[in-house]
């Protein structure tokens, strides 16, 4: 039996005056899944999940998480989290005091911190100042600070940024675990054979508009990931 949907995006339209910046996408991400969404820069898929996580409201159709909007999720953080930025952290704070402050914002035993900083390779950095950190460790600061309130669902633009080949490995074995553990991940990345190890779907977007959707083997059919997105998209460069 297949499980539920538990991301559910409809008609979704967003529109900048005269710039349609996504244009009636609808797809679904079902319990327990890795979904990759994928397109080239100005395809829409950050726009996409900014309007799933209520930062930016759609000019028609509705993106939902469990059935309801995000801003009528009763504890947001028990629910969702969510990495759009790895860059926004304060510079003077340590990655532990960072923690801390957003685990009490969204009322969670600050005992988690460490644990969190343990699962994410932080722990002989929890003491240095954000400021200093690479964007690799900011990434996995993010990471731990969407996972403060043990959601299950994970909404992740291009979590592999900045990481090394060993962070990348790191990544991918991160998000197997958060799938094994029952959680729903969306993300979205231009490293596309990383993705292609990891997901079980993705969708596909150019200009706004879906072009594709399915298993990874289907939409690479018997060749790669990478040279069926080009196809799709019309990027031939």
């Amino acid at each position: 039996m297949a499980a539920d949907p538990v991301i559910e995006v409809d008609s979704l339209t967003k529109r900048y005056d005269k710039t349609t910046a996504v244009d009636g996408l609808s797809f679904t991400v079902t319990g327990g899944s890795v979904v990759g969404l994928l397109g080239a820069n100005g395809s829409g898929k950050t726009t996409t999940m900014r309007m799933l996580l209520g930062l930016a409201a759609p000019t028609t159709g509705r993106a939902t998480i469990g059935g309801r909007p995000y801003a009528a999720i009763p504890h947001p953080a028990r629910e969702v989290g969510a990495v759009l930025d790895a860059a926004q952290f304060h510079p003077g704070r340590t990655g532990r005091n960072h923690l801390r402050v957003f685990a009490k914002a969204a009322d969670v035993p600050k005992t988690r911190v460490d644990a969190l900083l343990a699962q994410v390779d932080l722990e002989d950095a929890a003491r240095k100042r954000v400021g200093k950190y690479s964007l690799g460790m900011r990434q996995r600061l993010a990471l731990a600070t969407a996972l403060l309130g043990d959601p299950r669902v994970l909404v992740l633009d291009e979590p592999a940024n900045g990481l090394d080949p060993h962070g990348i490995r790191w990544l991918r074995d991160f998000l197997r675990a958060q799938r094994d553990e029952g959680r729903t991940v969306l993300l979205s990345s231009h490293v596309l054979a990383e993705v292609a190890q990891v997901v079980d779907h993705v969708v596909v977007l150019a200009k706004g508009r879906l072009v594709a959707q399915g298993a990874v083997d289907e939409i690479a059919g018997t060749g790669t990931l990478e040279d069926a997105f080009l196809k799709l998209t019309g990027d031939t460069r």
